[in-house]
Parts: structure tokens; C-alpha cells; sequence
């Protein structure tokens, strides 16, 4: 539990950290309770946005129930988010013991490739981190190998071309769509 002072010290810091680098400032901010610092902070907000600034506490009506449900709506969101790192860490250390791994899988990597009637054959990586997608380390590689069709060798350059990139993180986990074959090709490379 937190005393007075700490949460006007807080919404202060808040306020500093949060309303002097945004672009939009409101005409009037409610919080739950005034930072010592208000009228300074008050200045700087009306200097910023050139125009009067309220910024004020209010203890009933309309406004007071406006900040006590923002106040239950970020209870909420902090709650649902709270929860979902716990389901996401629950699976991760599920997923540890399942396949005997030494720690968390943090960082892994999955792969799969793929093409329309022999043509545009791609191998594709998706990599998800602390069991998050992360869109921006998506790769997919357009397989150079000639020929017709075959899933192993298309395997093998994706991983091929996707471990000679040593400044990219190494993976902690590889999934490979497939079965042995493909699963053996992982290996092969990996090592």
C-alpha cells in the first residue's frame, strides 16, 4: 500500500514523464489526487500548449465518476495484461518441460516452406519472443534451388541461408514444419 505522498509524487512524475513530450495536450486533466508541484506543472503544460490548462481533483459528480472508471478500466487492463504474461509463462515453462529443455524457450524460431505448383518456392521463418510474435523478425527467403519441388532441400536453404547470419539472435527453440526428414535436415544444419 502507498501513502498520499507517494501518489502525488507519482501522478507528478506521470505528468512530467508523459504530458511534456505529447503533442496533444487536453484543456483540463483530472487526476485523483494533486501533485504538490501542480502549479508548476500547470505553468509548463499552459507554456507548452499556449493556452490555459486545468488540471484538477474533483471529489464528486460527473467528473469524479469519469476518473473512478478510468481508474477501473486501467485496474482492468493492468489485471488482463498481468494475467496473460502468467498464461504466456505457464505455457513457456510447460513447453520446457514437456521437450526437457535447461531453461525458458525465450526466444523460437519456426519455419515452414512452401509453393504454388512447383513455382515461387519460399521458406518462411516467424519468430516469436517471451511467446510473442515478433512481426519485424519475420523472414522469408525465395529458394533459389532449381528443379522440381522438394520440401527437404528447400528446408535446407532456408536454414542454410537463415544461419549464416551470425549477428542475428540464435534461436532457443526451432520448430520445423514436417516430419523426420525435415526434422533430421534442422539437425544436419543446426549442426
Amino acid at each position: 500500500t502507498t501513502s498520499y505522498a507517494d501518489d502525488a509524487a507519482l501522478i507528478s512524475t506521470f505528468m512530467n514523464q508523459y504530458y511534456l513530450k505529447a503533442v496533444f495536450i487536453p484543456d483540463e486533466i483530472l487526476v485523483s489526487i494533486l501533485p504538490d508541484d501542480v502549479k508548476t506543472l500547470i505553468h509548463v503544460l499552459c507554456e507548452k500548449k499556449g493556452k490555459k490548462v486545468v488540471v484538477r481533483s474533483p471529489q464528486k459528480g460527473e467528473k469524479k465518476q469519469l476518473l473512478t472508471f478510468a481508474a477501473n478500466n486501467a485496474k482492468s487492463q493492468f489485471n488482463q495484461k498481468i494475467k496473460k504474461e502468467y498464461e504466456v509463462t505457464h505455457l513457456l515453462k510447460s513447453l520446457q518441460e514437456q521437450l526437457a529443455l535447461g531453461h525458458l524457450p525465450n526466444w523460437i524460431e519456426c519455419y515452414d516452406v512452401s509453393n504454388i505448383q512447383g513455382a515461387q518456392a519460399t521458406g518462411v521463418m516467424v519468430v516469436f519472443i517471451n511467446g510473442k510474435p515478433y512481426k519485424n523478425l519475420y523472414r522469408k527467403f525465395k529458394i533459389k534451388i532449381a528443379g522440381k519441388p522438394n520440401d527437404i532441400a528447400m528446408l535446407k536453404e532456408t536454414l542454410e541461408r537463415r544461419f549464416a547470419h551470425p549477428e542475428w539472435q540464435y534461436p532457443e527453440l526451432i520448430l520445423i514444419d514436417g516430419g523426420i526428414a525435415q526434422l533430421n535436415i534442422g539437425i544436419k544444419v543446426k549442426n
